[in-house]
C-alpha cells in the first residue's frame, strides 16, 4: 500500500488486498502482471483509458481465486490506444 499512502495520503489496511501496477492500457482493457508469475491478466477499463487512478478488482487467476487487488494506473502505464 506504499503507493496509496504516499500519493493519496491515507492508509487503507486490508491484509487481503494486493497492490499491482497496470502494465498496459488499451481502448477497452488494462493488463497487469499476475503475482502467480504465469503471465498477464486483463480487466475492462470502464471506458476510461486516459486517467491515472486506482482500480479495485478481484483477480481472475485460478492460482489465487478471489484475491483482492488494488491496481495502480499511472504515468508508467503504457497506453496503446487506437487514437495514438
Amino acid at each position: 500500500m506504499v503507493y496509496m499512502d504516499a500519493i493519496y495520503g491515507f492508509e487503507l489496511y486490508n491484509e487481503d488486498l494486493v497492490e499491482v501496477h497496470a502494465y498496459e492500457m488499451s481502448d477497452r482493457q488494462f493488463r497487469y502482471k499476475c503475482c502467480c508469475k504465469q503471465g498477464f491478466h486483463s480487466h475492462g477499463n470502464g471506458g476510461d483509458p486516459c486517467s491515472n487512478r486506482l482500480e479495485f478488482r478481484t483477480t481472475h487467476c485460478p492460482h489465487n481465486p478471489g484475491q483482492e487487488l488494488c491496481i495502480v494506473i499511472d504515468g508508467k502505464t503504457i497506453r496503446k490506444l487506437k487514437s495514438n
